[in-house]
């Protein structure tokens, strides 16, 4: 029971710990609406345009982004 009790104390005061999220305002080029965004690490990442059919991605960390890809519609 003691096991128990220091286990869900130990989870209780860490969850504050991993669920830290930051958010940053990205300088991401314009296209009206985006369907998603995604970083694999604190650089590389790629942000979906839904209503111009693009896909752009940046290297660092969202200060610049450059076109991966543009589907003709």
């Amino acid at each position: 029971m003691l096991k128990q009790v220091t286990f869900i104390l130990t989870l209780f005061f860490s969850i504050p710990l991993v669920i830290q999220a930051q958010w940053t305002v990205l300088d991401i080029p314009s296209a009206g609406r985006y369907d998603d965004i995604s970083f694999i690490n604190d650089s590389l990442g790629w942000v979906a345009a839904g209503t111009t059919s693009r896909i752009y991605k940046t290297t660092d960390g969202g200060t610049t982004w450059g076109l991966n890809l543009s589907v003709a519609g």
